[in-house]
């Protein structure tokens, strides 16, 4: 009897937790008008931007493009990266000397205008590759910028965004960026 009871003890919080359903309508968005296929093949553009930019000294790319479209919204990219190829403490360089800091940090301090710019480009190609898109909805490309912990980041941006209608990007209207410090 003593069993039988902890037994009902112990499920009765069960009968108290009755699942809800979920409407299959509350969730269906119906068909979107950007492709996840325009998405990846935009977002694959992106990657080889930035992975073909410099040969000779490369940018630093630390995660794949991801594209997503919000309905009545627009399409946001985003990714990570280091405007260089930062060396790194290792077993074979167990230390940063102060003056490969400097040279780091002046490296990066002079690619920056030139990645800026490659951003910037981006957002025109994506709103060329992008005609589904409503002229009256965004296109953001944000690329948030990773250091090291021996990195000197005052003054260097931690996140660059650009953002802008599909209609003024056609029409060559100047785009802003938004800077975001470390």
């Amino acid at each position: 009897m003593r069993l039988a009871l902890s037994i009902l003890i112990a499920l009765a919080p069960l009968a108290a937790q009755v699942p809800q359903p979920v409407s299959a309508g509350s969730h269906d968005i119906g068909a979107a008008r950007v492709s996840l296929v325009a998405l990846s093949q935009v977002s694959r553009g992106f990657d080889r931007e930035f992975q073909n930019f410099a040969p000779a000294d490369p940018i630093d790319v630390l995660g794949r493009t991801r594209g997503i479209y919000l309905d009545g919204y627009g399409v946001i990219f985003s990714t990570e990266l280091s405007p260089i190829v930062t060396p790194n403490v290792s077993p074979f360089r167990p230390n940063i000397s102060d003056q490969d800091r400097a040279a780091v940090r002046q490296r990066k301090v002079a690619r920056l205008p030139a990645v800026e710019k490659l951003i910037d480009s981006m957002l025109q190609s994506a709103a060329r590759e992008l005609a589904a898109l409503p002229e009256d909805q965004q296109i953001v490309v944000a690329v948030k910028f990773l250091y090291l912990p021996y990195e000197d980041t005052n003054g260097l941006p931690g996140q660059y965004v650009v953002r802008a209608t599909r209609r003024a990007i056609a029409s060559g209207a100047p785009v802003t960026a938004m800077v975001t410090n470390q």
